[in-house]
């Protein structure tokens, strides 16, 4: 008063507004440490999420590395697997390779003799093609008009003693009787010269045929008047020894060709063992090849796997180690804040009190009573 010159009243109005003040001020500084706590503790909550996530990611590396080492250690049984085996097949293949050299040159060989023996054989076999048609010309009626002859032409005779040494082995010549008794039955006659193997002749009976043949008269032309079956008989005899003589000297050359034959099948069928073996090596290092090739595989997804968990945990670590003060301090910061929360309603009213009491009053006197006469009693206090 004396020194402002006016009274300083009190009113129902003015604690009116001391109360509207005092609800705005409470509201508005509840709402805003409300706001400041909830955000921190949500990013105090994503801190320990990425805190729990990083010691997951430990927990996976730790398993992954532990299948890692699995993969690793399986590839590697399976490339010695596929070392050996490929090794085993080359070794295989390699024999194999001798075993084909040698049985081409073994058919090689054999298709050799064989070409020769067939030129030599070439020879003979239009004799032996003769005297097949001349045993074609033979009929039982042709036979049996030989063999009805009572008194023969000593030609017809001849011709018959000659099929005798060849078709019976006959020590001596055969006489008309001992002819006739030769063809008594025509058709098993004929049966068996047509049988007749030429291949083998005793020597002395190719000697006796040949002294038989060696006759002027001993051949078809000449024996067509005599008798169409004698002919054909002598031409058929003329034409087995003919054939036997060429065949004698050709067949060392055939027993060579068969020997040579029976050598290159057996080789063959060797060959064709050790390709089998060889062909199932290749298929069995084909097989591991493709099981290494998905091991190999599997085993760079796991690295890779763990190469991205290692990443992500290396990031993780970071941003937690990062963070770690900041977690502090949020942490003391939220703490701060409840404690002040509870604190609010009391500090909002001693702060609209001393806001409505002082506010009549001249900046001076404001000065005066917060600074010199309150501030220092709450202190004391």
């Amino acid at each position: 008063l004396e020194v402002e010159r006016r009274h300083n009243y009190c009113t129902p109005k003015s604690f009116l507004e001391l109360i509207s003040f005092y609800i705005k001020m409470l509201q508005d500084k509840q709402n805003s440490v409300s706001a400041n706590c909830e955000r921190l503790e949500r990013g105090l909550a994503i801190m320990e999420q990425v805190q729990s996530k990083v010691e997951g990611l430990k927990e996976d590396l730790k398993i992954t590395m532990v299948q890692v080492e699995e993969k690793k250690a399986a590839t590697a049984v399976l490339i010695e697997q596929v070392t050996k085996a490929s090794a085993g097949a080359a070794e295989e293949k390699a024999a194999a390779d001798i075993e084909a050299e040698k049985t081409n040159k073994l058919a090689a060989d054999a298709a050799a003799l064989q070409k020769e023996a067939d030129g030599e054989l070439s020879e003979a076999m239009p004799a032996m093609e003769a005297a097949a048609d001349a045993v074609n010309c033979l009929d039982k009626n042709s036979i049996g008009e030989l063999k009805s002859f009572g008194k023969p032409p000593p030609e017809c005779i001849d011709v018959c003693a000659c099929a005798g040494f060849l078709l019976r082995n006959e020590k001596k010549k055969l006489d008309w009787k001992g002819a006739q008794k030769m063809m008594n039955n025509p058709m098993a006659f004929i049966d068996e010269v047509k049988a007749f193997n030429a291949n083998v002749i005793p020597d002395q009976i190719l000697k006796d045929c040949d002294a038989l043949i060696a006759l002027p008269f001993f051949n078809y032309e000449t024996m067509k008047s005599k008798s169409g079956a004698a002919a054909n008989l002598a031409n058929w005899a003329i034409n087995c020894v003919k054939y036997h003589k060429i065949y004698v000297k050709v067949a060392p050359l055939m027993a060579k060709v068969e020997e040579a034959t029976r050598t290159k099948t057996e080789a063959e069928a060797s060959l064709a063992i050790v390709m089998q073996k060889v062909a199932d090596i290749e298929a069995e290092c084909a097989r591991l090849d493709e099981k290494l090739n998905g091991a190999v595989s599997e085993k760079e997804r796991v690295e890779a796997q763990a190469a991205a968990c290692l990443e992500k945990l290396e990031l993780a670590e970071r941003l937690v180690n990062g963070l770690a003060d900041e977690y502090k301090r949020w942490t003391e910061t939220v703490k701060e804040l409840k404690d002040l929360q509870m604190k609010l309603i009391g500090n909002c009213l001693l702060a609209s009190a001393f806001v409505g009491y002082i506010s009549p009053f001249s900046m001076s006197f404001r000065v005066q009573l917060w600074k010199d006469a309150w501030t220092g009693d709450i202190s004391s206090r």
